[in-house]
């Protein structure tokens, strides 16, 4: 703002993920939000609110333990991909077969979210598939 000339604006990281589909979104002069279930997935959150209006939203699920984008950066890591890791694991994902590997799937019962046990399960099956795994990356790196 100050490289702009712009007055400086405080404002939530978290709501401005969450308000940044509707910047500028005006209908003869009315505020077009409808309300809305929406997900916040970022780097370091994975998040489940209802929105109602623009400044009338409830947080009704969150991660307990690693977000999503955390989850995929640190197997990316195990992997031996750079950072971030997401887009690199799901551009080779996109070839892959979904079946393959029988992860877990946790709070099905809950509007929370947990990735850590999906990391566990990664970190164990990767040295059962290590050999695989570096003819894979020989071949496509």
């Amino acid at each position: 703002a100050i490289g702009f000339g712009k007055r400086y604006l405080g404002v939530n990281h978290l709501e401005g993920h969450l308000l940044s589909p509707f910047f500028g979104v005006e209908k003869n002069g009315d505020n077009v939000i409808k309300p809305n279930v929406s997900l916040i997935v970022s780097g370091g959150h994975t998040m489940l609110v209802i929105v109602c209006g623009l400044t009338n939203y409830q947080v009704i699920g969150h991660t307990v333990d690693d977000a999503a984008g955390e989850a995929f950066d640190k197997v990316a890591k195990m992997i031996g991909f750079g950072y971030p890791g997401g887009p690199e694991i799901e551009k080779h994902a996109r070839g892959g077969n979904p079946k393959r590997f029988d992860f877990p799937r946790s709070m099905l019962g809950s509007q929370n979210f947990s990735f850590s046990g999906l990391k566990t399960a990664v970190r164990y099956l990767l040295p059962k598939i290590a050999r695989s795994l570096r003819i894979f990356s020989a071949g496509n790196h």
